[in-house]
């Protein structure tokens, strides 16, 4: 197992859902791991078992269905490579341990995209987390962080009102 020390962490959910772990290796100063999944579900209701997508800071260190597991932790992410991801990433070893460093801005954003690759994805673990911190909501495909809008709100009522579920898609 090789230690790191998260020094930056991003999430998204643009063209599938993504993590960004940043760290330093003999490599680069300023390294990174992106490690990715689609964000629907295979079959209605099933979770995919298809390994994630991982690159490191170029396309040249990438490697598709290079990602077996990812367990989440509250002070650290472990991420387990194939034989072949590890190789074609440049990392020494398969198994990849990033502690956060205290007070990691993001990081709790972070936990909640790997909760929703979670839903989709059975290769990730989330582990004595805690609840969500920030509300995540279903927006036209992406997930936005944060509480609805006023105008969702607005179309939420007015959807029940006239007899809708809610806003039209």
């Amino acid at each position: 197992m090789k230690r790191f020390r998260l020094k930056s962490i991003a999430s998204g959910a643009n063209a599938g859902l993504w993590v960004s772990l940043g760290f330093t290796s003999s490599l680069k100063r300023q390294d990174v791991l992106h490690v990715v999944s689609g964000d629907q579900a295979t079959v209605a209701g099933a979770r995919s078992q298809r390994r994630l997508y991982v690159e490191r800071f170029d396309q040249l260190f990438s490697c598709n269905g290079g990602c077996e597991l990812v367990r989440v932790r509250p002070k650290s992410i472990e991420v387990h490579l194939t034989p072949k991801a590890a190789h074609l990433l440049s990392f020494e070893t398969g198994v990849l341990l990033f502690e956060r460093e205290n007070r990691l801005a993001r990081y709790a954003d972070a936990i909640d995209t790997f909760r929703a690759i979670a839903r989709v994805n059975r290769r990730v673990e989330i582990q004595n987390t805690g609840p969500s911190r920030s509300h995540a909501t279903d927006v036209g495909g992406g997930v936005r962080r944060g509480a609805p809008s006023n105008k969702r709100m607005q179309l939420t009522r007015s959807a029940k009102a006239n007899g809708r579920r809610g806003p039209r898609s």
